[in-house]
């Protein structure tokens, strides 16, 4: 069996434990010994001898740590739910394009197909101009496939 002491507290320092305790999801006990370890190793190493009446630096740090990590988590996560659901927006607004651009327009003879890239080449070249000046307006990057390309390099597997 382990030792145990007795220990007389106010209700406000109990409560004050008690916090920190919920706060790292620990038990009181558990807590309690981690602050005193905590509190003589901090002494023991300090070129000071007094007693301190907060807690210990290391106690304080941890803390801090916890708030800042559960901050950043709140943050990510929020940010993360809302760019997923504008990702599911872009996705079913270009499945809806593709099929409607699918559904009406007619298949291209084997006798046009060249004249037909040719033309579908141009009208890209023409589209991506459009968009990169409309990203440059906004100060937004360049798609990652699109550093470094000059044009379109359809193939008449592409336009098929």
């Amino acid at each position: 069996m382990r030792p145990r002491i007795t220990v007389y507290l106010t209700e406000a320092q109990l409560e004050y434990l008690r916090r920190g305790a919920a706060k790292r999801r620990r038990s009181l006990s558990s807590y309690v010994t981690d602050c005193l370890v905590d509190y003589h190793v901090d002494n023991a190493h300090s070129s000071q001898a007094f007693e301190q009446a907060s807690p210990p630096f290391s106690a304080l740090l941890r803390d801090t740590e916890e708030k800042l990590i559960n901050e950043i988590d709140q943050r990510i996560s929020r940010s993360n739910s809302r760019f997923s659901k504008e990702l599911m927006v872009l996705s079913a607004m270009l499945d809806r394009f593709v099929l409607s651009a699918l559904v009406n327009t007619p298949e291209v003879h084997e006798a046009n197909r060249a004249k037909a890239i040719s033309s579908g080449e141009r009208r890209y070249r023409n589209w991506r101009e459009a968009v990169t000046e409309l990203l440059d307006q906004i100060g937004a990057p360049r798609p990652e496939a699109w550093r470094g390309a000059t044009g379109a390099s359809a193939t008449e597997e592409d336009a098929a």
